[in-house]
């Protein structure tokens, strides 16, 4: 027999998700951010917020409002990957204040203004219930005192009421 008749060639072994995995990169369009065979593909616990800066909010609704062609500016929200809503939020954004309008705002509640009297409010009240524990203190040791003088029979003196003559 010759070098190459009777030998078998070895293929490469495949299995069926090595193909799974050929076929899933086949279907993925060039240039998408696909993640790498093997890397971890849970989804995230929180999803990323997207933002958005003036600028861009600004040339969108610009390119909207130039848009003269049936379906050219659902064709501009596609290419962007946004939303019908994001269009009209940004509309009256730009109406109200153009560039300023457009700027991204802080998140979550607003923050009130400070009261100028809050702080002397708060130590008042801090100094009242200082002042109400000391009272009360001081009306139990009294209360013993009474006690004392009545097991022990010692007559206690009436305070002495200032101003009466």
């Amino acid at each position: 027999m010759s070098k190459g008749e009777g030998q078998l060639t070895r293929l490469p072994v495949r299995s069926e998700t090595d193909e799974v995995k050929e076929g899933a990169e086949a279907r993925a369009p060039a240039g998408s951010a696909r993640a790498p065979l093997g890397a971890d593909t849970e989804v995230p616990e929180r999803p990323l917020r997207r933002k958005f800066t003036a600028e861009f909010k600004q040339r969108i609704v610009e390119e909207a409002a130039a848009a003269t062609e049936p379906g050219a500016v659902g064709a501009l929200l596609r290419r962007h990957g946004l939303y019908s809503s994001h269009l009209s939020d940004w509309r009256q954004q730009y109406q109200a204040g153009a560039r300023s309008g457009l700027a991204p705002r802080q998140r979550g509640p607003k923050a009130s203004p400070k009261n100028p009297l809050a702080e002397r409010v708060a130590r008042l009240e801090r100094d009242k219930r200082k002042l109400e524990k000391r009272l009360a203190q001081a009306a139990a040791i009294i209360e013993f005192q009474k006690k004392v003088s009545e097991v022990l029979g010692i007559p206690l003196n009436p305070p002495d009421s200032e101003g009466e003559d």
